[in-house]
């Protein structure tokens, strides 16, 4: 199966994808599915799994969570096959309600020099996976990073667009050998994904933040 991991809809506030976009791009890529992963909400369940049964597509509920120390943003965590909200916190504790669901906990965009995770080192044994391929990051060396510290510490690696504009979606995905749902997750639990994709254009990043400063503005 092909799922692209790492998708916003208009429930993140910096994105504006719709639904029944995504899904269209998805097609067009020719993924499996994708996981609806907004920022700090589970607002677009709802539409997402309306939207995946009229398109016939796999979807995973996750949520990309805003993890803290001391105070000061430290990273943020993808929580995928969730069945409720998980509420932005300490990284120990956000992992640990995300083990408790039974979901994997993935590190997204790892060693982006923005929002990447601090002190990496020290999860390492609590997580499950890092995004080893996240097609928005600015440049191709902070995936290679992510690669690196993955095969360094024996965790498993995913992909994923972090889609916030239509363009975007599918552009990056995760690979495993298997038929439904469940058999991806426990691929991913036992580390055993791939991943694949290409990076986004400059361009389309100019113009994804241009709509978005639209957005913002009001216009969407």
């Amino acid at each position: 199966m092909k799922i692209d991991l790492h998708v916003h809809t208009k429930w993140s506030e910096d994105s504006i994808n719709l639904p029944w976009l995504i899904m269209k791009m998805i097609k067009k890529r020719k993924l499996d599915g994708l996981a609806v992963t907004d920022h700090n909400s589970i607002r677009g369940w709802k539409s997402m799994q309306e939207a995946a049964r009229r398109y016939g597509l796999q979807l995973i509920l996750g949520e990309e969570i805003k993890v803290y120390h001391n105070g000061k943003l430290s990273g943020e965590v993808l929580g995928l096959f969730l069945n409720e909200e998980i509420r932005k916190g300490e990284p120990e504790e956000v992992i640990d309600h995300i083990r408790q669901q039974d979901g994997a906990a993935v590190i997204a965009h790892p060693f982006d020099r923005i929002k990447g995770f601090r002190n990496l080192d020290s999860f390492a044994g609590k997580i499950d996976a890092v995004e080893a391929f996240n097609a928005r990051v600015f440049s191709m060396a902070t995936n290679n990073m992510a690669f690196d510290f993955a095969e360094k510490t024996r965790l498993g690696c995913t992909g994923g667009s972090d889609a916030h504009i239509p363009i975007e979606v599918g552009l990056a995905y995760t690979v495993a050998d298997c038929s439904d749902l469940e058999g991806f997750r426990k691929a991913l639990k036992r580390r055993e994904t791939r991943f694949f994709g290409r990076m986004v254009f400059p361009l389309t990043h100019f113009c994804g933040i241009t709509i978005l400063s639209l957005k913002k503005a009001g216009y969407f």
